[in-house]
């Protein structure tokens, strides 16, 4: 809705000031700041700062000044710097609302949802009728996955601002996460209404629509979104996403080369164009193109994660222990990999699939079942991986690829003779 951070205009005073020949200290101040603006407008951004410094300097209680310095060096991901001009520009002035206002996006810059909340909450306090607060506070509960709470702020952003064709979308977001498609939908159709020229409302209803199992009105609605621009990745990501789930992987592929055509260096639509020559049973392709997606994201856990298998169905040595050399083992999915690398049981993995989230819990069960079978079926156990695989089938989300590996493997094990 507008520019994350939000810097003061200036006073317009500089040309008065000097034809007066008025330069006291608080003038001379103003001056600096002035230009600073003028400076920073143009994206001369070292002689912005130091206009910014010396106005400072000539007058340590320039409440704006600091506001516009701190808004300069957190544009530039100085976070660090930035945060003690807008805590000194709140506490000189601590009726502008911008300074809460600007702090509460560094800190959403940092992943501090809960600061971020905090400040964007007096601002309102400050100025309830800002339409675009309330949105990016929203927008904080919503990175926090505090549904609730953001489903509210968006609500209340439509109704200080019409036309907030953006608060219908998220809204209809949080809608889809809370799995109140038909909702979403109508959220969605409603962000179209307002910007019928906009593709991503167009994608986030296809999208709800591919969720809800829909498949049909999903390729229609991001073939919508494509028509409208024929270059989005996105589109043609999701569209590939869903003919896969038809089990029509010759146009899957063909949309996920269109996308890579676009966004080559994208890990994760080279590993979903491997995964689903795996799905298409030709596994030399598939372990090329996971083998590039692992390259251009060492950091991506499952790629590693289906590298090693592929590998191994391949008759190559497994490469796990190198292959997760840059991945973070305090995250799920470390118990995984460690199942992989013998590690971990199976049981002691479920153990760590716990979680006080009925649907986090639900999603790594699956996980754990469904490659403890990968496993089971390296080593020859077929009865084994056959039962953890069903066990998968009834735990995994419908949109989730072990889902559609867990029933591929089904498939080819009742195929065996």
């Amino acid at each position: 809705m507008h520019p994350l951070l939000r810097s003061h205009r200036g006073h317009r005073a500089c040309a008065r000031l000097i034809e007066s020949g008025q330069f006291t200290s608080r003038n001379l101040a103003i001056f600096h700041f002035d230009r600073g603006i003028a400076h920073k407008n143009k994206n001369d951004f070292d002689p912005a700062l130091a206009d910014y410094n010396e106005a400072i300097q000539l007058d340590p209680n320039y409440a704006h000044a600091y506001l516009n310095r701190g808004v300069l060096l957190a544009s530039k991901r100085e976070i660090d710097r930035a945060m003690p001009d807008f805590a000194a520009a709140i506490r000189l002035d601590p009726k502008e609302k911008l300074g809460y206002v600007n702090r509460a996006a560094a800190y959403k810059i940092k992943g501090d949802w809960d600061h971020a909340i905090s400040d964007y909450t007096e601002a309102i306090r400050l100025d309830p009728n800002d339409a675009h607060i309330v949105f990016d506070r929203g927008s904080a509960y919503f990175s926090k996955q505090d549904c609730e709470h953001a489903i509210a702020d968006f609500t209340e952003t439509f109704r200080l601002e019409p036309r907030a064709a953006g608060a219908l979308s998220m809204r209809g977001r949080c809608r889809q996460g809370r799995e109140e498609y038909q909702q979403a939908i109508v959220d969605f159709d409603a962000a179209i209404r307002l910007t019928p020229r906009d593709p991503a409302p167009y994608i986030d209803r296809a999208s709800a629509y591919r969720y809800a199992g829909d498949l049909d009105r999903a390729i229609a609605g991001y073939t919508e979104a494509l028509e409208i621009d024929p270059k989005s990745v996105l589109a043609y990501q999701n569209r590939g996403w869903t003919y896969r789930g038809k089990g029509d992987f010759t146009r899957a592929i063909a949309d996920y080369d269109q996308a890579i055509q676009f966004d080559g260096k994208n890990a994760r639509l080279v590993f979903a164009r491997g995964f689903t020559h795996y799905l298409a049973g030709s596994l030399s392709k598939a372990l090329a193109e996971v083998s590039q997606a692992h390259a251009l994201d060492p950091a991506e856990p499952y790629a590693a994660l289906w590298l090693d298998i592929l590998a191994q169905r391949s008759r190559l040595r497994s490469q796990m222990a190198k292959a997760t050399a840059k991945i973070d083992m305090a995250k799920w999915p470390a118990p995984v990999i460690k199942l992989f690398l013998g590690e971990l049981t199976t049981e002691a993995a479920l153990a760590a699939a716990d979680d006080s989230d009925p649907k986090t819990r639900r999603s790594q069960v699956c996980e754990v079942n469904f490659y403890a079978g990968e496993i089971a079926l390296l080593g020859g156990a077929n009865p084994e991986a056959a039962r953890l695989f069903k066990l998968a089938a009834q735990e995994c989300p419908s949109t989730w690829i072990e889902l559609e590996a867990a029933n591929a493997e089904l498939k080819a094990l009742a195929a065996r003779p």
